[in-house]
């Protein structure tokens, strides 16, 4: 466990991308002069001239000007008021401050907030495996933020690195928590026998649906920030393999688990036996992870259908939609990865557990 943090942490203090003379600061209002209009009850549109004080940093306490243009569009526009952080980027040449721009609110302490009580229930609830499990998300975001993406932005194959990121946080995950036994030996090698078959049928039915990568609005964002040699079909491939691993590994572990629970209480069982409780375990499993899956897809796209349904739109049309065909993609790809890996765990396991503690009987 020390080692994933010492590498998590390693990832973590490696330098950001900047831009020369760019700095990102974090500042609170303490002026503002109001030139906006209200329209349509709630818009705002027209201008603030805002000045703020830099809280951190080595700019701390000086103050910096802007304006803060508003369109009307609740996406783009931030109307501040007096009193709130906020963060902006200065513009800066030799050590002096050119100008500045509000970029948003700030946020991020309120993430630190929630993470930290996120860390205190986690480790309170399951003292030192929840300690493990901590170290684990932590070495997860950071594979994601410090390799996954920087890598496919260079210009690595978007789907075989999502596939082997996604299987080495698999397999640290698992020896974090399980440790090195065979109950983990077992799920490692199924979720990556898993994860490579899901990669080959998502590939086959991602080429059938004919998305081209336009999953969302952020993808010709991507093709235009200077990254057309992107292939965007694999980048939502890779995606889909991604977001179905985290399940992936819960069913082989907790089919492999069951597996060796059993053997404990009964060493004499045979191969066949130890194979079927695996199997009546993961049918469990599967019965409750598939609508998980479901719900968590169906929970980040509820705006939309709630559009959808508001303009009575025809159901035709609304399942050939790209970024809904997308998400229906993502969701039965990922279903069925869990549902491979549920019996593949089950063998793989039962086979493990019946010639190690033969072989132990024998001697």
């Amino acid at each position: 466990m020390a080692l994933v943090l010492l590498v998590s942490a390693g990832l973590f203090m490696s330098g950001d991308p900047r831009e020369p003379g760019e700095v990102t600061v974090l500042a609170r209002i303490v002026n503002i002069v109001d030139n906006t209009e209200t329209k349509g009850a709630y818009l705002k549109v027209g201008g603030q001239e805002v000045t703020a004080r830099i809280l951190k940093g080595p700019y701390k306490g000086q103050s910096i000007s802007t304006d803060n243009g508003l369109v009307g569009n609740l996406m783009l526009d931030r109307f501040v008021e007096v009193g709130d952080r906020a963060v902006f980027i200065l513009n800066v040449e030799e050590g002096r401050i050119i100008d500045a721009e509000l970029v948003d609110y700030d946020r991020q302490s309120w993430h630190l907030a929630v993470f930290i009580l996120f860390a205190v229930l986690l480790i309170l609830f399951a003292r030192y495996t929840g300690v493990r499990a901590f170290a684990s998300f932590i070495f997860t975001v950071s594979v994601i933020v410090r390799l996954l993406i920087p890598a496919i932005l260079k210009g690595y194959d978007p789907l075989l690195l999502c596939v082997f990121m996604a299987i080495l946080v698999a397999s640290v995950t698992l020896l974090l928590v399980g440790g090195f036994s065979i109950r983990t030996t077992a799920a490692i090698i199924s979720v990556t026998f898993s994860m490579v078959l899901t990669a080959l049928l998502v590939v086959m039915g991602g080429k059938g649906i004919r998305l081209d990568g336009m999953t969302c609005e952020h993808s010709l964002i991507l093709l235009f920030s200077g990254y057309p040699y992107l292939n965007l079909d694999r980048v939502f491939w890779g995606a889909v393999i991604l977001g179905a691993s985290g399940a992936m590994v819960d069913v082989a572990i907790a089919v492999s688990t069951a597996v060796e629970q059993v053997v404990k209480a009964n060493p004499g069982l045979g191969m066949v036996r130890l194979i079927r409780s695996g199997f009546e375990v993961g049918r469990a499993a599967l019965g409750t992870m598939v609508t998980t899956l479901l719900l968590a897809y169906a929970g980040s796209g509820l705006f939309l259908f709630l559009v959808f349904n508001a303009r009575e739109t025809h159901l035709a049309r609304i399942l050939n939609y790209n970024f809904v065909s997308a998400e229906i993609f993502r969701t039965l790809a990922g279903s069925i990865g869990m549902v491979m890996v549920a019996p593949i765990s089950a063998v793989i396991a039962g086979v493990l557990y019946h010639r190690i503690h033969g072989i132990e009987r024998l001697s």
